[in-house]
């Protein structure tokens, strides 16, 4: 088959993948092996420039978007303006400024950033946006993309193909954020398959096909069973790979518009080679209309783009090819020097000193000038634009707010959640290893204790209390790490529309649920035992639930707060000292009667209270206590008397299971409220 591209036909073959169902995909059993770091060569980066000429076909199925729109898009923007919306004056500014009434003139309600900004950008081709840091081109592409533009005055139009289309831009679009976000613990594979359950249409197979065909677009076959790593802790794909990798999770789409914000951040200049690259085959091979803010290119990356738009100052300084952009400085008296890479001439030139800041707004000023009265290309361009090379598109069908139902929302994130929980090193082997050397210590500690007559009872207290404090601290340490740490991918993937966030809250902490659950029960073997609790089976799984609970009430606590923390700095400093209180009043330090008046809301909702008090029911309820005959000191003669001096019933024992339920319920209810509303604020 063939496709447009630039007016000339494209020779494309097909690419062969396996037939598989959706359930093949959701379940993927990949190695979760990790392969060192690589960088591009220079050799890889030519094969991929090879691979823009030869016509090779990297696409067996172009045609699987289904949102009513040609491929071929042109993008206008005229007479652009965007005015900031700077944050009032605090309460103390406001105080100050009533011996002072000058001070407020300072605060201004907007700030103007981008000013009469008019363009185009032509489908095939891939547009640098370039400027000094500070001449708009991020929030030029956020404007034009309609993202993150919550706290922007927008004026001016901005039309796809002749037409108006707003917020229905995002259904024909895809944007490429500055920072890579990705759960690392999965393979490339397993993550683009993730994104096409979820944001495609289309049959299992034609899903499948789109991701073979991803990876093989953007060279990522040979890296799709590499996991792609976190920063820091687990090696995997390269800073090039991740950069395609990004490309690929927006492109599965198959969308008509991809906005890219800094591709090369980071990179050297071989990888940030491979990455234009790549945008240059998405242009040229596709047809697709590419815009990409860059800063400071080399001189091999900056040949690769097609067109230029140079800011400065929230204006326009050029726009057209790069071979025009000489030209033009140079009529402007600021020819490029031999042997200088031009794109570096561009920006100094039109760059801001603070040193000279007036001379170089002057100077920046009148190049703007001088572009708008002696060129006006992007004026120019929008009249006169070439409409036999663009399509006209159909109308813009009402997006649905998900693409996929309940159920397939739930089965892909709940599939997601348990290979990242399964791979991650802290939940599986390193917290069962924890949980296990913790346990032997508490044996040794308190072995055989239950063998020891009157002297076992404070002591059995004391492992009992040990029980309940260490569950908590092992649980609540981990889930401390939850939401902060996938906070952003959850906020981009929400946005996207991809699921609710009440699936994903259940999926994430149902995925984490069986390690826990192991732990606790390995925890519970190896102490109960060792400490020579009761013998008798039913108390010893009475035990176990009793444990599960604690683990749980932790977990739920620590969602809570992580929900709450906008890092995990932040989660892990303040989720210990808030949990001090509930374990102060847990009944072993004092008393349930002894508790001051104003701290009783805090004891109602203390899991140590309610959780000690049932492992002390379990352990001492209907239990005879030898050693107490002729005794001289206080003695206990059965469990009874132990639970009375602690000021426990044996009746309670339901109440304390119900209210350890209410508690896990209430907490994790608070922490989904708070995470819809972070998810509320971020769209």
């Amino acid at each position: 088959m063939s496709v447009e591209s630039n007016g000339s036909a494209v020779q494309m073959s097909e690419v062969t993948v396996n037939k598989g169902s959706l359930d093949d995909a959701a379940v993927l059993s990949i190695e979760s092996s990790q392969s060192p770091e690589r960088v591009e060569s220079p050799q890889e980066i030519h094969k991929l420039r090879e691979d823009t000429d030869d016509g090779e076909v990297v696409l067996s199925n172009p045609a699987l978007s289904s949102n009513g729109v040609v491929n071929k898009v042109r993008l206008t923007w005229d007479n652009l303006c965007v005015d900031a919306e700077l944050p009032p004056p605090s309460c103390f500014t406001k105080l100050k400024a009533r011996s002072d009434p000058s001070i407020l003139e300072t605060y201004k309600k907007t700030k103007p950033i981008l000013k009469n900004v008019t363009g185009v950008a032509e489908p095939g081709s891939l547009l640098a946006i370039m400027g000094a840091s500070g001449a708009g081109k991020t929030t030029l592409l956020n404007v034009l993309s309609n993202q993150n533009v919550n706290n922007m005055r927008v004026g001016g139009k901005i039309q796809v193909n002749g037409k108006s289309m707003k917020s229905k831009i995002k259904n024909i679009s895809a944007y490429c954020q500055q920072e890579d976000l990705f759960i690392g613990t999965l393979t490339v594979k397993e993550h683009l398959t993730f994104q096409a359950l979820l944001r495609m249409d289309g049959t299992n197979e034609e899903k499948k096909a789109r991701v073979h065909d991803v990876m093989s677009q953007l060279g990522l076959l040979k890296c799709k069973d590499t996991i792609i790593g976190v920063p820091g802790r687990i090696r995997g794909i390269s800073g090039g790979e991740n950069k395609r990798l990004s490309f690929a999770s927006e492109i599965i789409t198959n969308p008509n518009l991809l906005f890219v914000d800094e591709p090369t951040s980071g990179l050297d200049s071989f990888m940030a080679e491979s990455v234009i690259t790549a945008l240059q085959n998405i242009a040229r091979k596709e047809g697709k209309t590419v815009l990409a803010t860059i800063h400071q290119p080399s001189s091999e990356t900056f040949a690769l783009f097609d067109r230029l738009l140079l800011m400065s100052e929230g204006r326009t300084a050029f726009l057209g090819s790069t071979t025009d952009a000489i030209s033009f400085f140079s009529g402007v008296g600021y020819p490029i020097p031999p042997n200088y890479n031009p794109a570096d001439h561009y920006i100094h030139t039109l760059a801001i000193i603070p040193s000279r800041e007036a001379e170089c707004k002057e100077k920046a000023k009148a190049i703007c000038d001088a572009y708008d009265t002696q060129h006006g290309i992007g004026k120019q361009q929008m009249e006169n634009g070439d409409s036999s090379k663009v399509e006209t598109h159909h109308e813009i069908p009402k997006a649905p707010k998900f693409k996929v139902g309940i159920v397939g929302q739930f089965r892909a994130v709940l599939w997601r959640s348990w290979m990242a929980a399964l791979r991650e090193p802290f939940v599986t082997k390193l917290r069962l290893i924890q949980s296990v050397v913790i346990a032997l210590i508490a044996g040794l500690v308190y072995l055989n204790q239950g063998n020891e007559g009157q002297d076992s009872v404070r002591n059995l207290n004391g492992a009992l209390f040990f029980v309940t404090t260490t569950m908590t601290f092992n649980s609540i340490t981990g889930s401390l790490y939850v939401f902060p740490a996938e906070l952003p991918v959850f906020l981009k993937e929400h946005k996207q529309g991809m699921y609710r966030t009440m699936v994903y809250f259940i999926c994430k902490t149902l995925a984490e649920l069986p390690w826990y659950t192991l732990g606790g029960f390995i925890f519970s073997v190896i102490v109960y035992w060792m400490a020579g609790l009761r013998a008798e089976a039913a108390n010893f799984f009475i035990f176990c639930g009793i444990v599960q609970l604690i683990t749980q009430c932790a977990l739920s606590f620590g969602y809570l707060v992580s929900a709450i923390s906008p890092s995990v700095q932040i989660a892990t400093s303040v989720g210990p000292p808030l949990m001090m209180p509930f374990l102060l009043f847990g009944g072993f330090f004092i008393k349930d009667e002894s508790i001051p008046d104003y701290f009783i809301p805090l004891k109602y909702i203390s899991w140590f209270k309610y959780s000690f008090e049932a492992l002390q029911i379990n352990q001492w309820d209907g239990l005879t206590i030898p050693g107490c005959v002729n005794s001289t000191i206080a003695c206990f003669p059965d469990g009874e008397a132990v639970l009375k001096s602690s000021g426990y019933s044996a009746d309670n024992m339901g109440l304390n299971i119900g209210v350890l339920f209410a508690i896990v319920i209430g907490f994790r209810f608070i922490a989904l409220l708070f995470v819809l509303l972070r998810a509320r604020r971020a769209r």
